[in-house]
């Protein structure tokens, strides 16, 4: 059963370097969803700007954080370091944990097979 989709929310992260947040709300998009940075503690060079016009403008926001955490106490850090983030701008937005190709491509760099058991251990840690 697929489910409608309510609206859609960019994804915004210092690759697209100053966004216009204003004309992309007033071209319709309700939300955004901002990288609030990756790993240990690395925060998205445009994190702050794009925060604040968000708030400035009253954009519903939520926030991810990029996981390249190889242990459960690392996870548990990358959670802390996206709470603070949120907190700095957002106290009530949703927090989302992103683990994608990259994630497992730097685990096996580092000699670890992120299997399904361990990609979902993280997910309930973080979350």
């Amino acid at each position: 059963m697929s489910r409608p989709i309510l609206f859609q929310a960019p994804d915004i992260y210092q690759y697209q370097g100053n966004v216009n947040v204003k004309a992309m709300r007033d071209a319709g998009y309700p939300a955004v969803i901002l990288r609030a940075g990756w790993g240990q503690n690395n925060r998205d060079p445009k994190y702050a700007y794009n925060a604040e016009a968000c708030r400035n403008l009253s954009v519903l926001t939520a926030i991810y954080w990029f996981s390249y955490a190889l242990t459960d106490d690392a996870v548990r850090r990358e959670a802390e370091y996206a709470i603070k983030a949120a907190e700095e701008y957002f106290p009530a937005a949703p927090i989302a944990f992103d683990l994608e190709y990259d994630s497992r491509r730097y685990a096996a760099k580092n000699g670890i097979n992120m299997d399904r058991a361990m990609i979902t251990r993280h997910a309930i840690i973080f979350l």
